[in-house]
């Protein structure tokens, strides 16, 4: 690769950012699930504990650090949950994008390649504004492999402490981001300075020990009630390879293994792409043993993706560097533009960006609904709906799920349905019976009044066992006008 001077490089690292923030300006919506973490967050700033439903001592979002960093922020600025979590999501991308620019130093000009395919890529790009932990997991996991390697160098044994407090913040952003640890661990230990090894897990305990021990004081576990929803053993592996193979389809990524076989290959990117695909690899298993999900652009993967990125680019420098002559290098360089256009393609158009925008309207449309509900009824009054985040954040109502995501007991004692969406397979319509809320709405979508599907058109599982139970019979099912000319069913308690 070219040797650039100290000011080009720096110019190119900030161009690198310039265009990453651009892209991810294409993917504006705040999802769903991450306004389980706003509300939690939100009741954490204003009632001193991060419960969904103020009052009930459960832990129900997927990120400690995440909810911990909104609820402070939420104290101290004046925007919105949703502006303050697309506002530090964007950050941790851009941060990832300038780490893989200049914190692997043994990559040289390959990382500042990794820097700029990544930036360009559809994988990455439509995360960091959803509103989701995803891009500071990103960040973290990118950290903990760069302070992992530099630790392996003769004179980094400072870095193990480094490695160990990036691989801690990894699993406070994420139960699953313990899988760092071992990555870390291993890679650290190949280098037979067990001494650093000890420094490593000395940084880990100095970030986890204190979080898991509020949570345990908190809330008597460190899991989140999803964890009780959505792992059923290995049921769901069929559905994650499934998922793992139409993500890296949809997104192309297995373009990159050629060059991800070169950098392997070569002895001087052999450590760093071995460590990247270790990540990958673990990362991979822990989604197909969880099943995947159905949104668009490979979210599950996107915490992984620059370490990916980063092997396949060292692959493309091992080339350029291995070949011959100059016809050879120009054919690799060439390979890598067709690779970052292959990648940032699903950004432009496809089924991705076709079900993204299709998300989105979605997304608005459970706001209106959130916020009519907000209008219409007391907080206390109760709401049970299939979406967890939106509506109920929007609502203020206290809410239980039909996903039991939300609900402890419903997770607990629900039942699996292999065959309903990844991540949304239990159900327990006895425990939102008993709970006894005063609306339920089994189909959260809008339609024109004429379009409007009666009351008892709804999926066969959470929907349909709920309707089946004899204590349906004390709701009567109404239709309301949610937006002008949109309206809604729903059943209220008589």
């Amino acid at each position: 690769m070219l040797a650039l001077s100290r000011p080009a490089r720096i110019a190119l690292v900030v161009l690198v950012a310039v265009v990453a923030a651009a892209h991810m300006l294409r993917f504006t919506v705040a999802v769903d699930d991450a306004f389980i973490a706003f509300r939690s967050a939100r009741n954490w700033a204003s009632h001193g504990v991060p419960e969904y439903n103020p009052g009930t001592r459960e832990w129900v979002p997927t990120s400690l650090a995440w909810v911990a960093l909104l609820a402070g922020l939420d104290r101290v600025l004046p925007w919105s949950l949703p502006v303050i979590a697309q506002l530090l999501g964007g950050l941790c991308g851009v941060a990832t994008i300038v780490l893989l620019a200049v914190a692997f130093p043994a990559a040289g000009g390959a990382g500042l390649v990794a820097a700029a395919l990544c930036a360009v890529s559809a994988a990455w790009a439509a995360w960091p504004l959803s509103g989701m932990e995803t891009a500071a997991c990103a960040l973290a996991i990118t950290a903990a492999a760069a302070a992992a390697l530099r630790a392996r160098q003769p004179s980094g044994a400072r870095w193990a402490w480094g490695a160990g407090l990036a691989a801690g913040a990894c699993a406070l952003i994420r139960p699953d981001g313990v899988l760092a640890l071992p990555m870390v661990l291993v890679a650290v230990a190949t280098g037979r300075e067990w001494g650093r090894v000890a420094r490593v897990l000395a940084g880990f305990a100095v970030v986890v020990m204190p979080a898991a021990a509020y949570l345990l004081a908190t809330f008597g576990t460190v899991l989140p009630v999803s964890y009780y929803a959505k792992v059923e053993g290995l049921a769901n592996l069929s559905h994650g390879l499934a998922y793992l193979a139409r993500v890296a389809g949809a997104l192309h990524a297995y373009a990159a293994l050629p060059f991800i076989a070169a950098a392997l290959v070569a002895r001087p990117s052999r450590a760093a792409a071995a460590l990247a695909l270790a990540f990958a690899a673990a990362w991979s298993a822990s989604i197909a043993v969880e099943g995947g999900d159905f949104m668009a652009y490979g979210r599950f993967l996107h915490p992984v993706w620059p370490l990916c990125v980063l092997a396949a680019a060292l692959g493309l420098a091992a080339i350029v560097r291995a070949a011959s002559s100059v016809p050879v290098r120009m054919g690799a360089l060439a390979m890598g533009l067709a690779l970052g256009v292959a990648w940032a393609w699903p950004s432009v158009r496809g089924p991705d960006r076709r079900s993204y925008e299709a998300g989105g309207v979605e997304e608005l449309a459970r706001q209106a609904i959130g916020r009519y509900l907000a209008a219409h009824y007391p907080p206390e009054a109760g709401l049970a709906v299939k979406p967890a985040g939106i509506i109920p954040f929007y609502s203020g109502m206290h809410a239980i799920d039909f996903f039991c995501l939300t609900d402890l007991r419903a997770a607990r004692t629900g039942t699996f349905v292999p065959d309903a969406w990844p991540g949304h397979q239990r159900m327990n319509a006895a425990r939102i019976h008993d709970v006894a809320p005063r609306v339920v709405i089994l189909e959260a979508r809008l339609y024109p009044l004429g379009s409007l599907p009666p009351p008892n058109v709804t999926d066969p599982n959470q929907g349909r066992t709920w309707l089946e139970d004899p204590r349906a019979a004390d709701y009567e099912p109404r239709q309301v006008e949610v937006l002008p000319g949109l309206w809604m069913d729903l059943f209220e308690r008589r």
